[in-house]
């Protein structure tokens, strides 16, 4: 899961705001140079060499965009960044790229020394302006892909000399050197979409670690050590890109309607439709084939962007409350590439804004609360959201993200608005399995151990007979094995023939039938052996069991008698287990959230009554913390993930 994102909040007080998105007679960029210019103070100098140097040429425009974008733009830095990119540098250890406990109590020992705001206005030297620019005008006129680029996608997509708050470093030429295998293939590419898809083959997906909350990594560090999470694969991402001259920006959902998260990715521009196509450099290459399905809802999507979007943040002038994460003024809304235009018209319970809340927002459901991702336009008692992703449960919140409507969705079918009205005259049974989405991820995981056979032995030699050969994805992380198979031992095995690797949790054998009574185990074979499988002994790790390995073998350590066998997922532990308490919410309107009632578990699953048209919530009163919000559609729970299709 991404972690969320420390924003940037441009402006310091609401006369500075006002001076670049009020009626003014300069226009905002040049508003913006002086603001520049002002920050720069002894610097200022530098500053101007740029502008003067471009004066009247071609490249004049692109000067003055990037001097006005200097405003406000500088480097997290401290002592602490140095030592945490000495401890990626350690990576992989043991074929991990996780920290160990000892690499994390260092780098949570770094991470915690304070950290400066440096000022690109009063630091960059006119030479270094001057060579990003240069190397971005001559990949301009060079690529064939980017000839009638317009300018404005130039400028945001290609000539940035930052992403974020990162280092800066002369970037350009060290990634067009680790990549100098490609210069030939590209240099006859038409197609930026195609160019992205070869660059992106050849760099691969960063090697995943989020343990350590840090500024951006400066390029040099990234192409030296590429491990990170999503921020980091897509800084790098475009540093390569950029570097090569394929025109691409990060695009963004500030909270993930599926797990409450947030999440970036990498759009390219698509020279031959002029359309932006995302991608990432794994599961989901640039192709020309999809604009922005990659299984994951998004609610709303924000561009990062390399100047100020001044006409977005003037939507928040009047809002006393509005929230910081949404005042970050190089934050551009462009939801409408991906869902189109559409408005969502829900009416508000205006005595619920406390004095001082004067505005409403667009809220998506994260951990135990709506956060707002958006700001409405106030129709009197209605509330109107624009360019929002259809088929998703929203509420209207304060900017404390206090329901003040019902919740409701934007039907894609008949552009309706959908509330979620509770019926409280009208109880229906619901049976639920989870209370978290299951994620495409952890699908594909479960999906890995069809065609695995959980077999049993009278002896390590065998002969092996299969209790169930499974032929379909488990419907449970606790799945239990054919029961009407006896065991002809107290050997067990898993085997996969052919096909990919399956990854394996556990393989338990129970003196019960819900897996609560486990019976002890153990790996048998040589030390080699053991170390390879002793993983399927231990809780919350897994193991790849590979094609065609017949030794993953465990003997039954005690004469009890066997009644169940299960073989147990590594999945994220939200499915409901027996000998827990869970608790259904829905939401009630004005009086918020009430309670369905509570009930320990028996299986794996639970059963309520909840009125019918709610919005539901199942909480896990014995453990765990993620939970999401969710509906009872066609017999079933769905939650955000599933609503892809409308609903009847």
């Amino acid at each position: 899961m991404s972690k969320p994102y420390n924003l940037l909040i441009l402006f310091a007080t609401t006369a500075v705001l006002g001076t670049f998105v009020c009626g003014c007679s300069r226009s905002e960029r040049q508003a913006l140079i002086e603001a520049t210019m002002r920050e720069a103070r002894d610097n200022a100098g530098e500053m101007q060499l740029v502008l003067d140097g471009y004066r009247g040429g071609v490249c004049s425009g692109a000067a003055e965009y990037v001097v006005a974008a200097v405003y406000g733009q500088g480097t997290r830095t401290g002592h602490g960044m140095d030592s945490i990119e000495a401890l990626y540098r350690e990576l992989p250890r043991n074929n991990s790229w996780g920290f160990d406990s000892m690499q994390m109590v260092r780098g949570e020992r770094y991470a915690s020394i304070p950290t400066i705001f440096v000022k690109d206005a009063g630091t960059l030297t006119a030479s270094y302006i001057r060579n990003n620019i240069d190397d971005a005008w001559r990949l301009r006129s060079d690529r064939l892909w980017n000839q009638g680029i317009p300018d404005g996608i130039f400028y945001e997509m290609l000539l940035p000399y930052r992403i974020g708050n990162e280092p800066l470093s002369d970037w350009r030429d060290a990634y067009r050197k680790s990549l100098s295998s490609l210069a030939d293939t590209l240099k006859q590419c038409g197609s930026s979409v195609l160019a992205a898809r070869i660059i992106a083959e050849e760099i691969g997906a960063c090697p995943y670690n989020d343990r350590l909350s840090t500024p951006h990594r400066s390029a040099l560090d990234l192409l030296e050590a590429p491990v990170g999470y999503c921020r980091e694969d897509c800084d790098r991402t475009v540093y390569a890109m950029r570097s090569l001259g394929v025109p691409v920006a990060i695009d963004r959902m500030l909270v993930s309607p599926e797990n409450g998260g947030s999440h970036s990715w990498v759009v390219v521009w698509d020279n031959i439709d002029h359309t932006t196509r995302m991608f990432d450099n794994k599961a989901y290459l640039p192709t020309r084939d999809s604009v922005h399905y990659d299984q994951r809802r998004k609610g709303k999507v924000y561009r990062s962007t390399f100047a100020p979007d001044f006409e977005r943040i003037a939507r928040y002038r009047d809002a006393a409350d509005a929230p910081a994460i949404l005042l970050n003024a190089r934050l551009s809304d462009v939801t409408a590439e991906y869902f189109g235009h559409n408005n969502a018209e829900v009416a508000i319970w205006p005595e619920t804004l406390v004095s001082g809340q004067n505005a409403v927002y667009l809220g998506v459901f994260a951990g135990d609360r709506f956060l707002p991702v958006d700001i409405a336009t106030l129709k009197g008692d209605r509330a109107v959201f624009t360019d929002i992703e259809p088929d998703l449960i929203y509420m209207p919140v304060t900017g404390n993200g206090l329901p003040c409507g019902y919740p409701f969705m934007l039907r894609s079918d008949n552009g309706a608005v959908h509330s979620f009205i509770p019926d409280e005259n009208g109880w229906e049974p619901v049976t639920l399995t989870r209370k978290f989405p299951l994620r495409f991820l952890l699908k594909e995981r479960m999906q890995s151990v069809v065609g695995v056979h959980v077999q049993s032995a009278p002896a390590v030699q065998g002969p092996w007979t299969d209790l169930e050969v499974i032929e379909a994805t488990p419907s449970c992380i606790y799945h239990r094995v054919s029961p009407d198979k006896p065991l002809t031992g107290r050997y067990l095995r898993l085997f996969k023939p052919t096909g990919n690797q399956a990854l394996i949790g556990l393989l338990l054998a129970c003196r019960d039938t819900l897996g609560l009574d486990r019976l002890p185990v153990s790996v048998v074979g040589d030390d080699a052996i053991r170390e390879k499988y002793r993983r399927i002994t231990l809780d919350n790790v897994s193991f790849g069991l590979e094609p065609g390995s017949e030794d993953c073998i465990v003997h039954i350590d005690s004469p009890d008698n066997v009644a169940a066998v299960f073989l147990v997922h590594p999945t994220d532990d939200n499915f409901v287990m027996p000998a827990q308490e869970y608790e259904l919410l829905y939401f009630a309107g004005k009086e918020g959230w009430k309670s369905a009632g509570r009930k320990m578990s028996e299986e794996f699953s639970v059963g309520f009554e909840a009125p019918k048209g709610a919005l539901l919530w199942l909480r896990n009163l014995t453990k765990g913390r993620e939970e999401q919000i969710f509906i009872w559609r066609q017999g079933r729970q769905q939650f955000n993930i599933d609503l892809y299709r409308p609903l009847p």
